[in-house]
C-alpha cells in the first residue's frame, strides 16, 4: 500500500447559486443525497484514504459543519474549518489552506462531485502516485464535445496505462480548442509547492485565481500525471440535474 496522505482540503465556500433560493439558508455542501448531505460522502472518501485532518475552506458565518461534525461517523477525525474572505476562485481558496496542510501532499476534493467506485478515486491518487516516486496526480475522465468549453480540460501523452502525462491544461477552453476530451474531475493529490504557485498567481479566466493555472506550472515544473479513474457513476451535484440524478442513483435498491 503506498504511504497515506494525512490531510485533505475540501473548498466549501461558494455560494450555490444555482440552488436558490435554499442555498440563501443551507449552503450547498448540506444538500441531502437521501438522508446524507453532499459533504459526508466527500468526506467519506478522504477518511477511506487515510486522511487524518479535513480542512474545510469556508466562508464566514458559514460553519454549519462544525454543528453536523460530532454525529457523524468521522467525529474521531480532525475538523479544521479555514476562512476564505473574499470569493476569489478555486485556486484562492485552496491556497487558503496553505497553513494548514504544511509541507506535505494533500488531497483537494470538490465537495458538489460525488463518485462512487470500488475503490475511493482518493485511494486510486495515492496509489497512481506510489508508482510513479510522488508525482502529484489529478483525475479525469472523458467528457462529451459539447460540455468541454465549461470544464478544465488536459492535454496529455499517449500512455499503454490509465496514468498519463500532461503537457498542459486549459481552463474552459474555446469551442473547438480542447486539446482532448480529457476533463478535471475535482479530485487531486498535490505536493505543497502549489501554495507558492498560488500566493504569486493573477487573476485568469472569469476574473478568478484558476487553480488550473498553477496545475500548469506544477507540471512543468516537477511533472503532473492525469488518472483516468475507475468508477461505477461520477454525478456533478452542483447542477440541480446531478444532484437530483445522484438522489436517484442512490435511492435505488441495493445488493
Amino acid at each position: 500500500m503506498p504511504p497515506s496522505v494525512r490531510k485533505a482540503v475540501i473548498p466549501m465556500a461558494g455560494k450555490g447559486t444555482r440552488f436558490r433560493p435554499i442555498t440563501h439558508v443551507v449552503p450547498k455542501e448540506f444538500l441531502p443525497i437521501l438522508n446524507r448531505p453532499l459533504i459526508d460522502y466527500v468526506v467519506q472518501e478522504a477518511v477511506s484514504a487515510g486522511c487524518e485532518e479535513i480542512i474545510c475552506v469556508t466562508a464566514p458565518g458559514r460553519e454549519l459543519i462544525r454543528d453536523y461534525w460530532p454525529h457523524t461517523a468521522f467525529a474521531a477525525h480532525r475538523l479544521t474549518i479555514v476562512h476564505q474572505t473574499e470569493a476569489l476562485g478555486l485556486g484562492h481558496a485552496v491556497g487558503c489552506a496553505a497553513a494548514a496542510v504544511g509541507n506535505e501532499p494533500f488531497f483537494v476534493l470538490l465537495p458538489d462531485i460525488i463518485i462512487d467506485a470500488p475503490t475511493s478515486v482518493c485511494t486510486q491518487l495515492a496509489q497512481a502516485s506510489a508508482s510513479t516516486q510522488g508525482r502529484p496526480v489529478i483525475a479525469v475522465r472523458p467528457e462529451p464535445t459539447e460540455r468541454l468549453a465549461s470544464l478544465g480540460v488536459v492535454a496529455v501523452d499517449a500512455s499503454p496505462t490509465p496514468l498519463l502525462p500532461i503537457r498542459d491544461l486549459v481552463e474552459k477552453p474555446a469551442p473547438g480548442t480542447a486539446p482532448s476530451n480529457l476533463t478535471i474531475v475535482g479530485r487531486y493529490l498535490l505536493p505543497p509547492t502549489i501554495f507558492d504557485d498560488l500566493r504569486h498567481a493573477t487573476p485568469g479566466a472569469i476574473g478568478e485565481i484558476q487553480l488550473t493555472d498553477a496545475l500548469r506550472t506544477v507540471a512543468q515544473r516537477e511533472g503532473l500525471s492525469a488518472l483516468q479513474y475507475s468508477e461505477t457513476a461520477t454525478f456533478d451535484c452542483g447542477t440541480p440535474s446531478g444532484w437530483l440524478a445522484a438522489n436517484q442513483y442512490f435511492g435505488k435498491p441495493r445488493g
